[in-house]
């Protein structure tokens, strides 16, 4: 079974912790990772990154030459992208798994609850 997400204008800022989330959570569980898992998040990445662009306002990565993203709107139609289940599952457990900041926990769990909530494909 395929999800699907779809942001739009609303959904922006849940795209950011999503990213961000998806990135913080790997680095938790970098030392659990298989090859199968380093497959998986590649795909995760590389379908979020076709929807956004670097932020070049913002600093780099430590140890990295790359920047934050952000979503690229289209207009009114929202940008969507599909995963496996078992993709948005280990979207979902990576961005769980980040500690968070407690000023920052309430957003980051409603990006959790707008991941949990795709639309079946």
């Amino acid at each position: 079974m395929f999800r699907r997400l779809k942001f739009d204008e609303s959904s922006k800022q849940h795209f950011l912790f999503i990213y961000e989330g998806f990135l913080a959570g790997g680095n938790v569980a970098k030392d659990t990772r298989t090859g199968d898992v380093k497959r998986r998040e590649r795909s995760i990445i590389r379908a979020l990154k076709a929807i956004s662009v670097e932020n070049e306002a913002r600093e780099p990565y430590p140890g990295s030459e790359e920047h934050p993203r952000e979503l690229v709107l289209n207009g009114d139609t929202p940008r969507e992208v599909e995963f496996e289940q078992a993709s948005l599952d280990l979207l979902v457990r990576y961005m769980e798994s980040v500690p968070w900041n407690m000023v920052l926990v309430d957003k980051a769990m409603d990006a959790v609850d707008f991941v949990m909530a795709a639309d079946k494909v």
